[in-house]
């Protein structure tokens, strides 16, 4: 596979990531709050975060398509491999504040209410997407072969 075709199919890929989680964070947040579900609130702030998450990844692979200069006589493709280490961090956040909620909540007795249906179908339609977005961009990633 050449540069240019590698480029189109990494940018294609990126921008299925970035425009599924930003019609996400609409989505989960406006259902979210008609609906009264803190957890789709607080999923379309995660999936802000994704967005963000993309925009590393997005920037690492435009930078490592750079050729070779006198500076970098290998070239540039270890920037792919510090944006994921950027993004693995990010996660890492995220995961501890994820976690630090649920604790907050089962452990000192914090407000635990279930979801109404349209939250309930909200969230299976969020996995639905979020399947089919993360079996894509794999895929597409194995294609291009982004370091793992």
């Amino acid at each position: 596979m050449d540069a240019e075709e590698r480029e189109n199919k990494g940018r294609k890929a990126i921008i299925v990531g970035i425009s599924g989680n930003i019609l996400l964070v609409i989505f989960n947040f406006i259902v979210g709050t008609l609906s009264g579900s803190t957890a789709l609130v607080a999923e379309s702030a995660h999936t802000f975060s994704d967005i963000l998450d993309s925009s590393i990844a997005f920037i690492g692979f435009k930078i490592g398509l750079k050729p070779p200069d006198i500076e970098h006589p290998y070239g540039y493709g270890r920037a792919e491999s510090l944006a994921g280490l950027v993004t693995v961090t990010f996660l890492v956040i995220i995961a501890y504040e994820l976690l630090f909620d649920v604790y907050q909540k089962l452990l000192l007795g914090g407000a635990l209410t279930p979801p109404n249906w349209t939250a309930a179908i909200m969230a299976l339609v969020g996995v639905v997407v979020n399947f089919t977005m993360t079996n894509y961009m794999t895929k597409t990633g194995q294609e291009i072969n982004i370091p793992r």
